[in-house]
Protein backbone atom coordinates (compact mmCIF):
# COMPACT_ATOMS: atom_id res chain seq x y z
CA UNK A 1 0.00 0.00 0.00
CA UNK A 2 2.67 2.54 0.77
CA UNK A 3 4.57 1.68 -2.87
CA UNK A 4 1.23 2.72 -4.59
CA UNK A 5 1.28 6.30 -2.47
CA UNK A 6 4.88 6.89 -3.07
CA UNK A 7 5.49 10.13 -5.22
CA UNK A 8 6.09 9.18 -9.12
CA UNK A 9 8.44 11.28 -9.75
CA UNK A 10 11.13 13.59 -8.03
CA UNK A 11 12.86 16.42 -8.52
CA UNK A 12 16.11 17.04 -7.49
CA UNK A 13 17.76 20.56 -8.01
CA UNK A 14 21.33 22.02 -6.93
CA UNK A 15 19.28 23.37 -4.30
CA UNK A 16 18.72 19.94 -2.39
CA UNK A 17 21.09 19.66 0.85
CA UNK A 18 21.29 16.21 0.81
CA UNK A 19 24.29 15.44 -0.52
CA UNK A 20 26.05 18.52 -0.08
CA UNK A 21 28.53 19.45 2.49
CA UNK A 22 27.62 22.28 4.97
CA UNK A 23 30.05 24.32 6.16
CA UNK A 24 28.24 26.31 9.73
CA UNK A 25 30.36 29.42 11.10
CA UNK A 26 32.07 28.52 14.32
CA UNK A 27 30.49 29.53 17.58
CA UNK A 28 32.64 31.40 20.04
CA UNK A 29 32.14 30.48 23.83
CA UNK A 30 32.27 33.83 25.57
CA UNK A 31 33.75 33.44 29.32
CA UNK A 32 31.77 34.85 32.04
CA UNK A 33 34.23 37.08 33.90
CA UNK A 34 33.22 38.19 37.11
CA UNK A 35 35.17 41.14 38.46
CA UNK A 36 37.07 40.65 42.09
CA UNK A 37 35.04 43.89 43.55
CA UNK A 38 31.80 42.27 43.70
CA UNK A 39 31.55 40.05 46.33
CA UNK A 40 28.20 37.12 47.15
CA UNK A 41 26.95 37.97 50.47
CA UNK A 42 24.99 35.50 52.60
CA UNK A 43 21.92 36.80 54.10
CA UNK A 44 21.16 34.94 58.03
CA UNK A 45 19.33 36.03 59.99
CA UNK A 46 19.29 35.95 63.84
CA UNK A 47 16.48 34.46 65.73
CA UNK A 48 15.43 34.65 69.09
CA UNK A 49 15.54 31.73 71.48
CA UNK A 50 11.40 31.71 71.09
CA UNK A 51 11.24 31.85 67.60
CA UNK A 52 13.66 29.12 67.03
CA UNK A 53 11.74 27.07 69.34
CA UNK A 54 8.32 27.92 68.10
CA UNK A 55 10.23 26.63 64.59
CA UNK A 56 11.11 23.55 65.99
CA UNK A 57 7.66 22.23 67.43
CA UNK A 58 5.99 23.36 64.19
CA UNK A 59 8.43 21.05 62.22
CA UNK A 60 7.81 18.32 64.62
CA UNK A 61 3.99 18.87 64.01
CA UNK A 62 2.49 15.94 62.36
CA UNK A 63 -0.20 18.06 60.73
CA UNK A 64 1.77 19.81 58.72
CA UNK A 65 4.14 19.16 55.99
CA UNK A 66 7.42 21.42 54.47
CA UNK A 67 7.34 21.88 51.02
CA UNK A 68 9.97 23.89 49.07
CA UNK A 69 9.56 25.47 45.59
CA UNK A 70 12.44 26.73 43.14
CA UNK A 71 11.69 30.75 42.60
CA UNK A 72 11.67 32.19 39.19
CA UNK A 73 14.91 34.16 40.21
CA UNK A 74 17.04 31.46 41.91
CA UNK A 75 15.30 31.60 44.88
CA UNK A 76 13.79 28.80 47.20
CA UNK A 77 10.61 29.49 48.46
CA UNK A 78 9.78 27.57 51.65
CA UNK A 79 6.20 26.65 53.18
CA UNK A 80 4.37 24.67 55.52
CA UNK A 81 1.42 23.26 54.47
CA UNK A 82 -1.54 21.16 56.76
CA UNK A 83 -2.16 17.73 55.93
CA UNK A 84 -5.47 17.00 54.49
CA UNK A 85 -7.04 14.03 55.76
Amino acid sequence: FAFYLRPRFYIFTKNDPVHRTIVLPETKQEELVIPATIKLEQVRQQLSFDEQMRIDRLLESDSLTLSFELAKKGGIDVSLVPIKD
